[in-house]
C-alpha cells in the first residue's frame, strides 16, 4: 500500500517505521498521544498491523482535510500555544484563536501597515497609541483622525497655524551646515529640481544668516524668499532659470504654510522630546503635508543622532498615516539622506509606523521594517504580488489573501515567526472627534510653553553693549512694531524702570513664582495706580505676560516673564520641576508650598506604583492627598487622569482638582458626577479654585 503527497512516497510494509515516524512529524502529527504510542510500538514490532493501519489512516485522514481546507495559511503555519507575547495587544490569530501581541520594544525595528481605505489601519495605529507607555509620540494627522487619541494621551495638539516653528532652524545640537544640506536635499527632492538647485539653496541659506548678522539666529522662510529674488536678478542664463525655479517653489510652500513658515519662534525641545505632539496638516496639499512631515522626522532624527541621545529601548515613536508620498519607490536609498538615517533608528530608540494604502514604498523602507500587516485588501493586483514577495507568500496564499480582503481581517508577517498567519483586529469602541472649536481652542493651550514666540531679533536688538536693561532703549528698539502698527504713545521711562525693578526682583527671589502684588512688595513698590502703570508698560514692551489666578470671590493677578524679560535684565531663565505651561507650573509649586506651611510633606510630580504622575501628592502623617491642577481644555481629559488616580492602590483619603479658572468649576463637577455613577470612586472628590489652595506671602523689602 502506497500514499502518496507532494511527490514523496509513504512505504506501510514491513522495517519502514523510520518513514512512518518522518510523516508524521511533517503533519505535526507525532505529538499526539495515540499515534506517538503506536509509532514506538512499531520501532518495538514492526509488524503490528493495528498500530500500523491507525498511523496510515491518521495521515491519510490528516491529507484529505488539507486538501479540503481553503485556508492556505493554517498548513504553513501550525502555531498551537501563544508565542505570540507582549504588552500590546492587536487581536487574535484566526486559526488558533491565540491572543496576538507584540513588544513594544520591537517597534525599534519599524511597522508597515498597508491596505485600503477603510480597511483597519487607523484602527491598528490607535490601538498602539492607546498601550505604549513612556514613548514620546510624533504624529502627523494629516486626516484628523488622531485628536481625541492625543487629548486622551495628554499629547499637544497643534493646528498647522498654532504650530509657530522656524522651519529653517536646525534643531539644538545639530551644525547648521549639515542640516541645511539635509534640508536643501530634501526641498529639492520634493520640488522635482535638479542637483544644481540643492548648492545654490544650501548657498542662500548659510548667506542669510551672515548676512543679517544674526548670532545663531537662522532666516525664516520670508528671509529665504527675499534673497532668493535678490539673487534672481543678479544671475544670468541657466543660474537664473534655476533660481526662478527655486524662488517659485518656495514661495508657493511659504504661501501655503502662512505664518507657521515664517515664523522666528522655536520648539522648547526638552518638553517636545518628552511628550511628542500632534500635528493637524488636513486641508494643505499632499506635497506641502509631506515635505513638512520629513523636515520635521529628519529634526528629531538628528537632534538624537548629533546629541548622541541612544537607547536600547523605545523612547520616540513616529506615526505616517500615509507614507507612499514621502518615502515613494522611484527615491532609492542612493538619493534620499533621510533614508539613509532612517536606518540608524533602532540605535536611538526611534520606531517608526509606517501606514500606506499601497505597496509603492521605497524597497529601503519594505526591507526595513520587521513587522508587515496588510489589512482589509490592498487596491491593486501588484500589491499583492509585492507584499507577497516581501514576506514570502506562496501563490495559494496570495490568492487566499485576495478573497479574505474584509475590514478587521489582516495577514500578518511578524518575525518571531518564520510563516505568515492571518489573523483578525480588534479594537475597543472609537469617542467621537472633537469639535472645531475644541480643537482650537487645544491647539491653543497646546502652543503656551511649548513654542518660545519671542522674536530672536528684537531680543538680541534691545541689548546694550553691558547687556543691562535701558528704559530708553528698551523703549525704542523692543516696541517698535507696536509704534508703528498701533500709533501708541511713547513708553514712560519711570514705570518702564519700575516694571524692570519688578521682574528683577522676581527672577532673583528664591522662589520663582510669585504674585503681582507679592513680587512689587519685594522691590519696595507700593500703591496700586503705579503698578499698573508698570504692567501696562511692560505688556506694551512685551516682557511680561499676564495671568489670573481664581481665589474666592477675586482674581490674583501675576506676572510670567517673557524671554526678551529675562534677557533685558541679564538674567538666566531657571527651569522649574512641573509640566505644562506658566500657570500650571505656579498652582502646583505654590500649591505644595501652601502644603508644607501647614505641616504637610508635598511632593511636586509624584510618581505613583502604577506609572501615574500626580501634580502635587500631600501627606500628613498616613493620610495621603492628590492634588491635580487643571489650567488648559477639553476638561475630559481630567477624567483620564482620575481614572488613573483611583487605580493607584495606595490609601488616597481624597482627591482634589484645582481649577485655574472659574467657568472650569461646573462643568469639571458635573463630568465627575457622571464618572463616578458608572466608576465608584474609592475616596471623595472636590473641585476647587487653584487660588483657594495657595496662602500669599507677606513680603517686605
Amino acid at each position: 500500500m502506497i500514499l502518496k503527497r507532494n511527490n514523496t512516497s509513504l512505504r506501510t510494509a514491513s522495517g519502514v517505521g523510520s518513514d512512518l515516524w518522518l510523516e508524521c512529524a511533517k503533519r505535526k502529527l507525532a505529538k499526539k498521544p495515540v499515534i506517538h504510542s503506536a509509532l514506538q510500538q512499531l520501532q518495538v514490532n514492526p509488524g503490528d498491523f493495528d498500530c500500523r493501519q491507525l498511523v496510515v489512516e491518521a495521515i491519510r485522514k490528516y491529507d484529505v482535510e488539507d486538501a479540503l481546507n481553503s485556508d492556505s495559511f493554517t498548513r504553513t503555519n501550525s502555531m498551537i500555544e501563544d508565542n505570540l507575547s507582549g504588552e500590546i495587544s492587536l487581536g487574535y490569530v484566526k486559526h488558533t484563536n491565540a491572543e496576538w501581541r507584540i513588544p513594544s520594544s520591537s517597534l525599534t525595528q519599524h511597522l508597515l501597515i498597508c491596505g485600503k481605505t477603510g480597511g483597519g489601519k487607523s484602527v491598528i495605529i490607535k490601538s498602539i497609541i492607546i498601550q505604549v507607555q513612556d514613548v514620546a509620540l510624533f504624529i502627523a494627522d494629516r486626516k484628523s483622525d488622531f485628536d481625541r487619541i492625543a487629548v486622551n494621551r495628554g499629547i499637544p495638539y497643534f493646528l498647522l497655524n498654532d504650530f509657530l516653528d522656524n522651519l529653517l532652524a536646525p534643531p539644538p545640537g545639530v551644525k547648521p551646515y549639515l542640516w541645511f544640506n539635509i534640508l536643501s536635499e530634501l526641498f529639492i527632492t520634493s520640488f522635482g529640481l535638479r542637483a544644481a538647485a540643492q548648492s545654490q539653496l544650501v548657498d542662500v541659506l548659510l548667506e542669510s544668516g551672515v548676512q543679517d548678522g544674526l548670532d545663531n539666529q537662522y532666516p525664516t522662510m520670508a528671509v529665504l524668499k527675499k534673497r532668493l529674488k535678490k539673487r534672481l536678478f543678479a544671475n544670468r542664463g541657466s543660474s537664473r532659470d534655476i533660481t526662478s525655479r527655486l524662488h517659485d517653489r518656495v514661495d508657493w510652500l511659504a504661501t501655503m504654510l502662512g505664518d507657521s513658515a515664517s515664523a522666528e519662534s522655536h520648539l522648547n525641545w526638552d518638553k517636545l522630546m518628552s511628550t511628542g505632539c500632534t500635528v493637524n496638516l488636513a486641508g494643505i496639499p499632499n506635497l506641502v503635508q509631506s515635505l513638512w512631515i520629513a523636515v520635521y522626522f529628519a529634526k528629531v532624527l538628528l537632534y538624537r543622532i548629533c546629541n548622541n541621545l541612544r537607547s536600547d529601548k523605545l523612547e520616540v515613536l513616529f506615526v505616517f498615516d500615509e507614507a507612499s508620498p514621502i518615502f515613494p519607490k522611484s527615491v532609492g536609498k542612493n538619493t534620499s539622506i533621510l533614508l539613509d538615517y532612517f536606518q540608524q533608528c533602532r540605535a536611538f530608540g526611534i520606531g517608526v509606523i509606517f501606514a500606506s494604502q499601497s505597496m509603492n514604498l521605497s524597497d529601503s523602507i519594505l526591507a526595513n521594517t520587521a513587522t508587515k500587516i496588510a489589512v482589509g485588501g490592498l487596491g491593486l493586483g501588484s500589491d499583492y504580488e509585492s507584499f507577497g514577495s516581501c514576506v514570502g507568500l506562496s501563490g495559494k496564499q496570495r490568492e487566499y489573501m485576495r478573497k479574505i480582503g474584509k475590514p478587521g481581517s489582516a495577514v500578518v508577517k511578524d518575525n518571531r515567526c518564520a510563516e505568515a498567519f492571518t489573523a483578525k483586529v480588534t479594537f475597543k469602541g472609537e469617542e467621537a472627534h472633537l469639535s472645531p472649536q475644541e480643537l482650537e481652542a487645544l491647539s491653543k493651550e497646546s502652543r503656551k510653553g511649548f513654542i518660545d514666540e519671542s522674536s530672536p531679533v528684537t531680543r538680541q536688538s534691545a541689548m546694550n553693549t553691558h547687556g543691562s536693561p535701558n528704559a530708553e532703549l528698551l523703549s525704542s528698539c523692543v516696541s517698535h512694531k507696536t509704534l508703528e502698527e498701533s500709533s501708541a504713545p511713547r513708553l514712560n521711562s519711570v514705570a518702564m524702570d519700575n516694571a524692570l525693578r519688578i521682574i528683577t526682583a522676581q527672577a532673583d527671589f528664591r522662589m520663582p513664582f510669585l504674585f503681582r502684588h507679592e513680587a512689587a512688595s519685594l522691590a519696595g513698590i507700593r500703591g496700586a495706580a503705579t503698578l499698573l502703570k508698570a504692567e501696562k508698560e511692560a505688556l506694551n514692551a512685551g516682557l511680561i505676560l499676564r495671568h489670573e489666578l481664581p481665589r474666592g470671590r477675586a482674581n490674583i493677578c501675576l506676572w510670567e516673564i517673557r524671554d526678551f524679560g529675562y534677557e533685558s535684565i541679564n538674567r538666566q531663565q531657571p527651569k522649574w520641576k512641573s509640566k505644562g505651561a506658566y500657570l500650571h507650573k505656579l498652582a502646583a509649586h505654590r500649591i505644595a508650598a501652601s502644603e508644607r506651611l501647614q505641616g504637610c510633606k508635598a511632593t511636586i510630580e509624584y510618581y505613583t506604583s502604577n506609572g501615574k504622575l500626580i501634580d502635587v501628592c500631600s501627606q500628613r502623617g498616613n493620610v495621603v492627598k492628590y492634588i491635580e491642577v487643571c489650567s488648559s481644555y477639553p476638561l475630559e481629559k481630567e477624567l483620564s487622569n482620575l481614572r488613573k488616580d483611583t487605580a493607584e492602590d495606595s490609601d488616597v483619603a481624597e482627591i482634589v482638582f484645582a481649577v485655574t479658572e472659574r467657568k472650569m468649576k461646573r462643568p469639571l463637577l458635573d463630568a465627575i458626577e457622571t464618572f463616578t455613577k458608572t466608576n465608584p470612586a474609592i475616596c471623595p472628590i472636590r473641585v476647587v479654585l487653584a487660588g483657594d489652595l495657595i496662602d500669599t506671602l507677606e513680603i517686605t523689602k
